[in-house]
């Protein structure tokens, strides 16, 4: 959880929020000229990067009124908060870094057509020394017993019939 600071009522905790995904997408001027793909891609299709990324929040137990937010999506922190209709603020200096120091492209942030990161790429893990071993297949079950196929009778001794006198 964190804070985010409602420009309309003060700082709140996450969970009195409601995020309405990324920000400043423009809607096309005509949508009945867009093909199908065009329109799917308006749509469905978002950045979703790992830092910065301008979305639209709104304080739903709250004052329940929408706002941008300017938050580094691998650590939560929230960089800058403004209200509906401003631009998106200029953030001074880098991209905010990840948790763990690395570099914001190199982790699935690549543009198309920039090649594929190192990190992405498929790795062996073995003991140092030892030999890279393909996976195989599962071998199939072999068993010196064959399974039951009927269910065993009961070993209960059968009830004695009450007599009436």
């Amino acid at each position: 959880m964190f804070l985010i600071d409602c420009p309309f009522c003060g700082s709140r905790d996450q969970r009195e929020f409601s995020c309405g995904g990324e920000a400043h997408i423009a809607r096309p001027p005509r949508p009945a000229s867009l093909s199908d793909d065009e329109w799917a891609d308006y749509l469905f299709m978002r950045k979703n990067p790992k830092g910065v990324q301008y979305e639209r929040w709104m304080h739903a137990h709250g004052c329940r009124r929408w706002f941008n937010v300017a938050r580094n999506t691998a650590t939560d922190r929230i960089l800058a908060v403004y209200r509906m209709g401003e631009p998106a603020p200029a953030l001074d200096g880098q991209a905010p870094p990840t948790p763990c120091g690395e570099p914001a492209v190199g982790s699935g942030n690549l543009a198309l057509g920039q090649g594929t990161p190192a990190a992405a790429k498929p790795r062996v893990a073995t003991r140092p020394g030892a030999p890279a071993k393909p996976k195989s297949a599962p071998k199939p079950r072999t068993s010196a017993k064959p399974r039951a196929t009927a269910r065993p009778k009961s070993k209960r001794p059968a009830k004695a019939e009450e007599t009436t006198s």
